[in-house]
């Protein structure tokens, strides 16, 4: 496996630096991002109803994105700083308890949203029972198995943090191919492939983000990284309260400002859910394309 490059930002030119750690992590969000436009696309072959199902779906993906922000900021943060300092065990505390809080969040979602998947969806208003359907069978998809969306989002931070921001690039590139070529096979029915239409649309994406963890897995175990601080992390102790402490003060707020933009975004989507599934399709489709926008200044505010 090869040596990941890192970037030392204690040293050398500070734009330099951050422009060379930022440029992967936005390319990186932006194939995030990709994964819902693709999808989009072709959901869009089977219908304004199932765009606008597949759109009522992915605002809870938007929304569990704010709740992991939490632990990946947090662990992100902290684990920068001590990397700072050259504390590298404690570097390796805070990113083993910002996963552990990772891996609680994510089960912890997934059953909510299987749970009270009804409720949920009943937010907004939906009258169209092609459209309702859509969206449950996405939601319980790909809410249901969120966890590797939270491990790859607090994964790509903890590497960021110790300046390899080309490891995440690299599994997030390989999990858009997998996702390019599994929608059309699983929502069209390709070949020996079945029509799974919304249902495929969902398993191609949770299936392209599992492909995103076990990349960055393998990458990660077989690193040269010297030091590297995900390798030989304790993620089955129980640390001090200061440390999921500090993890908490930091990833509060941003996973706060997150959700308040996902809680805007759902009101509008619920007020305009009065006016049919086209409507909801346009409105859903409109946000994607917005979406690539920050997702560039996330970039450098990541960094």
């Amino acid at each position: 496996m090869s040596k990941a490059k890192t970037v030392d930002l204690t040293s050398g030119p500070i734009l330099k630096n951050l422009a060379e750690l930022a440029l992967p992590i936005m390319v990186s969000s932006m194939l995030g991002t990709a994964y819902s436009i693709m999808d989009m696309a072709w959901i869009g072959l089977l219908g304004a109803k199932a765009v606008a199902g597949v759109g009522v779906g992915g605002m809870y993906v938007w929304l569990s994105q704010g709740l992991a922000a939490m632990p990946r900021m947090g662990g992100q943060v902290n684990v920068a700083q001590a990397c700072g300092r050259k504390d590298y065990e404690q570097a390796r505390s805070y990113a083993a308890c910002s996963l552990q809080l990772t891996v609680l969040f994510g089960i912890l979602f997934a059953a909510v949203c299987v749970i009270f998947i009804n409720p949920l969806l009943g937010f907004f208003h939906l009258t169209d029972a092609e459209t309702y359907a859509s969206a449950k069978s996405y939601t319980l998809i790909t809410c249901g198995l969120i966890l590797f969306s939270f491990l790859n989002l607090t994964l790509t931070g903890l590497s960021t943090a110790q300046g390899d921001s080309r490891t995440p690039l690299l599994a997030n590139f390989i999990g858009l191919a997998g996702n390019m070529l599994l929608d059309p096979l699983l929502i069209l029915g390709v070949g020996p492939f079945p029509r799974l239409e919304i249902a495929g649309a969902a398993i191609a994406t949770v299936t392209s983000q599992m492909l995103v963890s076990v990349v960055m897995i393998i990458r990660i175990r077989h690193s040269r990284l010297e030091p590297d601080v995900l390798r030989h992390l304790k993620l089955f102790s129980v640390f001090s309260g200061e440390y999921y402490g500090n993890v908490f003060k930091i990833g509060f707020p941003t996973a706060v400002q997150s959700s308040i933009y996902c809680f805007i975004s759902m009101i509008l989507t619920r007020m305009v859910s009065s006016y049919g599934a086209a409507a909801i399709a346009t409105q859903r489709v409109g946000g994607q394309i917005e979406s690539v926008s920050w997702n560039t200044a996330d970039g450098f505010a990541s960094a």
